[in-house]
């Protein structure tokens, strides 16, 4: 199950908390809602990727890579 969250949208404690790992394009958003992001993820201990492309073909063959290793 794979969820994808708009750059505009206020990060989701009750998102972030349920996730298995998170995967973020760093350049995508603001550095507010990043570290929101961030941080929440770190107090329940959510792994956390980032994207290393802007175009969404290499994004998701990047999660692919991942899941595969």
């Amino acid at each position: 199950d794979v969820r994808f969250i708009d750059r505009t949208m206020q990060p989701n404690a009750d998102l972030i908390r349920n996730a298995d790992v998170m995967w973020i394009q760093h350049n995508a958003i603001s550095h507010k809602y990043y570290y929101k992001i961030i941080n929440e993820a770190r107090r329940c201990h959510i792994s956390v990727r980032y994207f290393a492309y802007s175009s969404a073909v290499k994004c998701a063959e990047q999660i692919v890579r991942s899941e595969e290793a």
